[in-house]
Parts: C-alpha cells; sequence; structure tokens
C-alpha cells in the first residue's frame, strides 16, 4: 500500500485504477468505504473542499449539519495519515469529545473499526486508545482536557462538537489548544467541528472573528445530498 493516495479525485482517473489495480486504488477503497444505510458511499464534492483545506491550513472551523459525514471523513483522514506517514512515528493525535468517557469510546471504536471491516485488526489497547504505524491516537473528553497540556509531538488536534460543551469546558478547550498554535514544534493540525447550538459558544466566538487564526467552513444539510466525486 505503499504510497496510495487517500482518494483520486477524478472520478475516470479513479475507475481505471481501480480496475488496474485490482481494488487497491486508494487508502479509502483498501479499507472499505463508508456506509449509509448498508450502502457504499463514495467521497463527496464537499470533502474535496475539506481535503484541499486540510493541506493548505493548518487550523480550520467547520460549522455542519449533522449526518453528512464529516466526522467519519476525519477520522479516515487521520487514519490515512498515520498509515502514510503523514504523522511521523512517535508522535500523537488528540480528539477531544463531549464530557462522557463513553463519547471518547465511541470515536475511537470507530476509527479502529475502520482497520477491522478488511483487515480483521484487534487492537487491545485502551478503549480511549488507538496505535496506528507508531502514533498514538487518544480521545479526551472535554472535562479532562488539562491533561493534554504540554503533550510532546502533537501532530493533529480535532475537537468534536465544540458547542455541546459546558460554557467552562469550552473555553478550557479553547485554552489549551491555543497552548499549541504558534509553536515550532509541534505546531499541529487544529480542526474544531461542531453542529450548531447556541450563540455565544466556541464555534459563534470564532464566526464572529474578523483576524481568526482558523479558516472557516460552512457545510449545511445540503450537501450530504451531493452526488458521489
Amino acid at each position: 500500500m505503499q504510497g496510495l493516495p487517500f482518494w483520486t479525485w477524478d472520478r475516470q482517473q479513479h475507475k481505471q485504477e481501480d480496475i488496474r489495480t485490482k481494488g487497491f486504488c486508494c487508502f479509502n477503497h483498501v479499507i472499505g468505504l463508508p456506509q449509509k444505510d448498508g450502502h457504499d458511499m463514495p467521497l463527496l464534492p464537499y470533502q474535496r473542499t475539506l481535503y484541499d483545506s486540510l493541506q493548505d491550513y493548518k487550523h480550520i472551523w467547520i460549522l455542519k449539519s449533522r449526518g453528512i459525514g464529516v466526522t467519519e471523513f476525519l477520522l479516515r483522514y487521520i487514519a490515512w495519515s498515520c498509515v502514510f506517514r503523514q504523522f511521523p512515528e512517535n508522535s500523537r493525535v488528540c480528539i477531544v469529545t463531549g464530557p462522557r468517557i463513553d463519547l471518547a469510546e465511541d470515536l475511537i471504536a470507530r476509527f479502529k473499526g475502520l482497520f477491522a471491516t478488511n483487515f480483521g485488526a484487534n487492537d487491545r489497547t485502551q478503549s480511549t486508545v488507538a496505535i496506528v504505524n507508531g502514533v498514538k491516537v487518544e480521545a479526551f473528553p472535554s472535562h479532562h482536557v488539562d491533561t493534554m497540556r504540554g503533550l510532546d509531538n502533537v501532530k493533529f488536534i480535532y475537537c468534536d462538537e465544540s458547542d455541546f460543551f459546558p460554557p467552562f469546558q469550552q473555553r478550557e478547550v479553547r485554552a489549551v489548544m491555543k497552548g499549541y498554535i504558534g509553536k515550532p514544534n509541534p505546531d499541529p493540525h487544529i480542526v474544531v467541528v461542531s453542529t450548531p447550538k447556541a450563540p455565544g459558544g466556541l464555534m459563534h466566538q470564532i464566526e464572529l472573528e474578523s483576524d481568526s487564526l482558523y479558516h472557516k467552513l460552512g457545510f449545511d444539510y445540503t450537501y450530504g445530498l451531493e452526488g458521489p466525486y
């Protein structure tokens, strides 16, 4: 699988590569495509915008509708980055979830499941941790985000559904993430994602910033209705 692309965005080229390589055309086909109602789902046009933004920007803000596949996309992107050394060995990925431990466990279970479908992988690490190609992927409930401070070699921070954290936890999460911004080591990607909840929350604060550090993306429910790329 050396050097596999995350996805080939040209449909005709992708089809030709799929035939030529007998299904080893890209990372997403190798691990198995996302499922919706029991059917394989190719990547959608808006997900190319998200992929390109991850190549061009360090800090990204994403306001989204539920159920359009942003979380699944980001977990797959993290997995691909681990496998193909976008993140070096002994580096870290931190995923911040809501305050319940089961939310952290569920996201890590989904992440581990990406490798179980076609590879039968059985990761025996603890329920909030996965190790992929020497990269530690760990989920932190928002009420324990203080344990994220000062970690070494953090290459990616993904904050999921931050608008639903209690207000004081939103402030703490932002302070912890800000502590990594601008430092030459590790200077990670930071991706803050949520469906909207109420004015005044973390997502709304960043949205109103005129000189924000974050590249801002918005995906309403219509993006989930797009045809395949």
